[in-house]
């Protein structure tokens, strides 16, 4: 006989939201820069179980509806897919099944343009006790991945376009089609237009990375916004070789750090990575720097700078 999925649902709410709570609290911290809308689960309800139940017709919806608790996440573009995927792909207390793939689907329909998620379904290995519950390994949750644009295509069109008891004429559908199409050109584009920017950007990056390195023993204070601030102002320093240029900087005047040292905690000197890419900039110019310092609450450091670069003559 088969078994009332509603009965089931009710029985074991607790677990399923337990499990897509697990999902959640698991994969979002780590990927928590991708994500553009909240990550969140949430357990099918009783009457929907049940009408789902009689439209498909399980033999053991227990275990066939695999969506009784799900979880969404949304990525901005298709380039930022890849780490929510992993995370999801390479956890060792469930066991992941990839249901849909989208970029499969175009390869086996390439002139198709219909509603893109990557699903993955995700079951325990074993029993798996939480605190207060324990999940068992035939309960599954349903995770969906997909992008902010095929988040919004889902939305409009999920109750509207994909329930068989709505009427869609043909020029409605070839309209959402001709939309999805375009969706997918925008996030093409998009990616193309952000790995430029990217590409544009590596040397600041990589100048950025490195002063956090070399003033890692000087303690950690994140100062990437500042150092960007410094740079927008020097674009003529920012060189592919400014990172090479840095490191060579610092070998040459050791000293550099022990001031930045010395001074921890004063203003500019409380971010020691900037502190460092300044020392350098002043170095660097020699002259006409100081007039052009981007960071208006710090020119008294600047001035400190010049002087133990010996661009400046001491004031003090």
């Amino acid at each position: 006989m088969t078994m009332d999925i509603g009965d089931f649902v009710a029985a074991r709410k607790a677990e399923l939201a337990a499990w897509g709570k697990y999902v959640v609290d698991t994969v979002a911290p780590p990927i928590s820069t991708f994500l553009k809308v909240p990550a969140a689960f949430r357990v099918k309800d009783v009457v929907s179980a049940r009408a789902k139940q009689l439209k498909k017709g399980y033999s053991k919806p227990e275990t066939e509806m695999t969506d009784l608790v799900g979880a969404r996440f949304v990525v901005l573009t298709s380039n930022d897919l890849t780490p929510v995927q992993h995370c999801i792909r390479n956890n060792s207390v469930w066991i992941c099944n990839s249901t849909r793939d989208p970029v499969f689907e175009s390869i086996l329909d390439p002139t198709s343009f219909v509603y893109q998620s990557h699903h993955y379904e995700v079951r325990p290995k074993e029993p798996f006790t939480l605190p207060d519950i324990t999940i068992q390994p035939d309960i599954c949750c349903e995770i969906q991945v997909r992008t902010l644009l095929q988040h919004a295509y889902a939305e409009l069109t999920h109750d509207t376009f994909y329930k068989p008891d709505q009427t869609v004429p043909s020029h409605a559908e070839r309209l959402v089609a001709r939309s999805m199409a375009l969706m997918e050109t925008t996030d093409e584009l998009l990616c193309r237009a952000l790995e430029a920017v990217a590409k544009a950007n590596q040397p600041v990056a990589d100048l950025t990375a490195l002063a956090h390195e070399i003033t890692s023993n000087l303690g950690h204070t994140e100062s990437s916004s500042l150092i960007r601030a410094i740079t927008g102002e020097f674009k003529e320093l920012v060189m592919p070789t400014a990172a090479d240029d840095l490191r060579d900087f610092t070998k040459q005047k050791p000293y550099v750090l022990e001031r930045i040292r010395e001074r921890q905690g004063t203003g500019l000197f409380g971010f020691p990575a900037a502190a460092l890419v300044g020392y350098w900039v002043a170095g660097q110019l020699e002259s006409g720097a100081q007039s052009r310092w981007p960071l208006a609450g710090s020119h008294a450091e600047f001035d400190q700078m010049l002087v133990d670069l010996g661009i400046a003559e001491t004031t003090y």
